[in-house]
């Protein structure tokens, strides 16, 4: 019996050692029985507490994106947009706080390019800036300022440029295109000029597109006359001429202009349209397409219904390219919807070497498809077809003529395939943009239609009292728990 009580002693000497020996007792022992150390002890846990939140802000970071849908993160293109711009752009943000989503998004511009900086402007900071720009209260505006030797250019941001509505008439925030769009816009002075061939000739549904490209504020958009006839000119800054489908013959002289264009180095923009009711036989437009080795031939896509919309065989969903410039960019899950597309046609390849003309098929039909004549109805052939094709021609050393081709018009017009639904080209805008920003030899540009946009979530709106008193309650809740708990442990140590 006195062997075991020895025994049952020497593990609790053993025990109260071990206890004893670490670094909590350790502390306690000698800062926590001690109410003047204690207190020191708390004040410095506030101190590290307060310091840690100093050297956060100082990194002016953005904040984490814990949305599924990404919401508030830059994307990829404008990323890829800005991130090479060597021009020094000032944002000015005004009735905005310093950890509003807006500024949140102008960190991640920064954090792309430091060239690209913010500042929220007041009044007790910087009333120059203020009065230069006239900001006024109440009254959110931001201003994106590029800035070279000779000049600035500017761009004001109002709130309502910042959304937009949906088919639902849902509010859609487009706050990251609107950014990207006029950052793009002030950092350089080399703005596309989009020309298009107009008159009676011409297939004139394209209004929409033409003034979404407009309404980029990217590219400038010109109409060219073929009425004019003799006098009809392509200018010197066409960065590319837009071709539509034709309902009847261009004249000889304007076909001569647009040859004459070509054998320059002009890029070219080919729509087409299949339609009973166009001329058979255009020799002075085929002599056109005749210089691109191709051809829109007479017929129309029939696809097998997993190929079309709700069985609908007039819209057929394209497959495309997954390396092509114009297609590598959009998401894959996306559909491409066109309506009624024809088939595009080259020569045997010898042919196309002697023309000097190599080309890239990126938007096609499935093995499945059938080409149906228009004046015969019947089945023309059967298998993969070519709907959009890149071509590049080299007219002499060192000029390169580039065109992209459409055997469809209407899927990217003002065309709706519903009464009341929006314009098919609002559904392939980012094939019809990409296509503008490759003949532009703008790259950057690419799926910059596509940018990030969502349905504005219901957000809490604080007055800047209401947003004082949110700011103190969060930032006092750890330091009453800290000073909470120092007393707990006084309390003990002054029973003990």
């Amino acid at each position: 019996m006195k062997n075991k009580e020895k025994k049952k002693d020497i593990k609790e000497k053993i025990k109260n050692k071990s206890n004893n020996s670490g670094f909590a007792y350790t502390f306690k022992r000698k800062f926590m029985t001690d109410d003047t150390r204690t207190v020191l002890i708390v004040l410095i846990l506030i101190a590290i507490f307060t310091g840690i939140n100093l050297w956060v802000r100082s990194l002016n970071l953005a904040q984490v994106d814990v949305t599924s849908e990404k919401l508030y993160t830059l994307t990829d293109t404008s990323i890829n947009a800005v991130k090479n711009i060597d021009k020094d752009i000032d944002i000015y943000v005004w009735g905005y706080y310093e950890d509003s989503s807006m500024v949140d998004l102008l960190k991640q511009y920064n954090k792309a390019n430091s060239k690209i900086n913010y500042q929220v402007v007041t009044r007790d900071n910087n009333k120059e800036i203020v009065d230069k720009y006239a900001f006024e209260e109440e009254t959110p505006l931001i201003v994106i300022v590029g800035k070279s030797e000779n000049h600035e250019k500017t761009e004001y941001i109002q709130v309502s440029d910042l959304e937009t509505y949906d088919s639902n008439l849902n509010i859609v925030d487009t706050s990251e295109q609107k950014i990207t769009n006029s950052i793009l816009k002030v950092s350089t002075d080399d703005i596309p000029n989009i020309c298009f061939l107009y008159g009676n000739e011409v297939d004139s549904s394209l209004e929409y597109f033409k003034s979404y490209l407009s309404g980029l504020g990217l590219y400038t958009t010109e109409n060219l006359k073929t009425a004019e006839g003799k006098k009809f000119e392509i200018p010197e800054d066409c960065a590319t001429l837009v071709i539509p489908s034709l309902n009847s013959d261009l004249s000889k002289s304007v076909t001569d202009k647009i040859i004459a264009y070509i054998n320059k180095g002009g890029n070219i923009l080919l729509l087409n349209n299949v339609s009973e009711s166009k001329e058979k036989d255009m020799p002075n437009y085929q002599s056109i397409l005749d210089l691109y080795g191709m051809n829109f031939e007479r017929d129309c896509i029939l696809e097998s219904s997993e190929y079309t919309l709700s069985d609908t065989q007039s819209f057929i969903l394209s497959n495309f390219s997954s390396t092509n410039k114009i297609t590598s960019s959009i998401n894959r899950g996306n559909s491409i919807v066109l309506y009624a597309p024809g088939t595009i046609k080259f020569k045997e390849n010898s042919d196309l070497a002697e023309l000097k003309v190599s080309y890239e098929a990126f938007l096609y039909s499935s093995d499945n498809s059938q080409a149906i004549n228009i004046d015969t109805n019947e089945i023309d052939d059967k298998g993969i077809f070519t709907i959009g094709a890149t071509i590049n021609k080299i007219v002499s050393d060192g000029v390169t003529s580039n065109a992209v081709a459409f055997s469809t018009q209407t899927s990217f017009s003002d065309f709706a395939a519903e009464q009341g639904d929006y314009p098919l080209f609002f559904y392939n805008e980012e094939v019809i943009t990409n296509s503008i920003a490759y003949l532009a030899d703008k790259g950057e540009y690419y799926s910059i239609g596509k940018l990030n946009t969502s349905i504005v979530p219901v957000n809490i709106v604080t007055t800047e009292n209401q947003d004082y008193i949110i700011r103190t309650i969060i930032s006092a809740i750890p330091i009453i728990i800290i000073i909470l708990g120092c007393v707990v442990v006084i309390n003990r140590n002054r029973k003990n």
